[in-house]
């Protein structure tokens, strides 16, 4: 009991220490193309193309987009200047997964 005791004492603590060096704490650049999905936090960049993205649905608060490796982008409605640029950038996204398939 003691030695398991230890061990989750050991992960409660370590959890957030990792967390606080693993995090990706700088703003994250999402931009879409007729290729697909390019993305950027930091020095990371990553690309999605249109055939990987398996969903693409709306809330009234987030746009969320998943490829089929189950990674997905949570776009809040603040990301947007406008209700109009969020229904454009939808659009957008419609016509070029359409194009790609």
């Amino acid at each position: 009991m003691l030695i398991a005791g230890a061990w989750a004492a050991g992960v409660f603590v370590f959890m957030p220490v990792w967390l606080f060096f693993t995090g990706k704490t700088v703003e994250r650049s999402l931009t879409i193309s007729p290729a697909g999905i390019s993305t950027e936090i930091g020095s990371f960049k990553g690309q999605v193309h249109w055939p990987s993205v398996k969903l693409v649905r709306t809330t009234s608060q987030v746009v969320v987009i998943a490829n089929a490796n189950g990674n997905a982008f949570f776009i809040p409605s603040r990301a947007f200047q406008t209700p109009d640029h969020r229904t454009q950038f939808l659009a957008q996204i419609d016509r070029w997964r359409d194009d790609a398939s």
